[in-house]
């Protein structure tokens, strides 16, 4: 399984890689959401986590922008977010 980490702080990626590597799951981290796109282009993972912004909106804006564009619509996303 090739998982695709959107990271902008780092808090999401260092404590779910080591979950997945474990599982021999392949992860690839970005820390930028505006080259976001050309990296799913490029690596084409089966599942997609978004570290969420809360109220800012700039998660959902990204997110709605993979399921508008037909080569990302399929892939599942997953949005979390940290406790207030």
């Amino acid at each position: 399984m090739n998982i695709l980490i959107i990271d902008p702080t780092g808090s999401i990626a260092s404590r779910a890689e080591p979950l997945f590597r474990a599982r021999n799951w392949t992860c690839v981290t970005t820390a930028n959401r505006a080259s976001a796109l050309s990296v799913v282009v490029r690596e084409v993972p089966d599942v997609i986590l978004v570290h969420g912004d809360g109220p800012r909106g700039e998660a959902a804006h990204l997110c709605q922008r993979f399921k508008a564009n037909a080569l990302t619509s399929g892939i599942p996303l997953i949005v979390i977010e940290e406790a207030p």
